[in-house]
């Protein structure tokens, strides 16, 4: 880890040859002149290998200011796939069709949302009937979470996900094993997406 201080657009100084790294991928993590200076920087350096930085710090500036191949070079992290066709896009933008209105479907808060959200019906698809308090009481829904059989998160990229608190034994309330990347173009925007880490969860 190389600690630089806030607000610095230009990191040469802190920066060693990263050709002398022994590391194989980099990650940058900071705001947009810290980054877009960082990425500069590796550039002419002559750091060739990949590049990483969460999916929230790769805005419209980045994508108009990091030269070169680099930003094809970049892999951030994802909590949905957002930006290219796919099953999980498509099935939000059917419910977006048929219940929303006015909602940009390429906004990833969006998508997000409807990730962390349709679970819960996922989960609860058991329960039939009208909506009563009887029906809906703890009582009814914390057994019915327990025993669902592991399932896709509607709109998570093909992730899957069980309730029955084996995920991570140590914490309980997380119901899912692994996440998304996405592999970003030349033009900065998501070319393609995949899981890493997960695991199924065992019963």
């Amino acid at each position: 880890m190389v600690p630089i201080p806030l607000g610095i657009a230009n990191p040469t100084l802190w920066l060693r040859d990263p050709s002398e790294s022994a590391h194989n991928v980099i990650e940058v993590v900071g705001g947009d002149a810290f980054r877009i200076g960082t990425f500069n920087v590796l550039c002419k350096a002559g750091f060739a290998g990949p590049l990483f930085s969460a999916s929230r710090c790769i805005t419209g500036a980045s994508r108009r200011a990091v030269p070169g191949d680099a930003p094809e070079r970049v892999t951030t992290n994802a909590f949905s796939p957002v930006g290219i066709d796919n099953p999980s896009t498509r099935l939000h933008e059917a419910g977006v069709a048929a219940y929303g209105n006015n909602i940009d479907t390429d906004d990833a808060s969006d998508m997000n949302m409807f990730a962390e959200l349709s679970p819960f019906q996922t989960a609860l698809a058991d329960i039939r009937g009208d909506v009563t308090p009887a029906r809906i009481a703890p009582a009814r829904i914390i057994p019915a979470l327990r025993s669902m059989p592991e399932q896709e998160i509607p709109g998570g990229g093909d992730l899957r996900f069980r309730c029955n608190g084996e995920a991570y034994p140590a914490t309980p309330a997380v119901s899912s094993h692994g996440g998304l990347t996405g592999q970003l173009n030349d033009k900065g925007q998501p070319a393609s997406y995949r899981i890493v880490g997960y695991t199924p969860i065992p019963s």
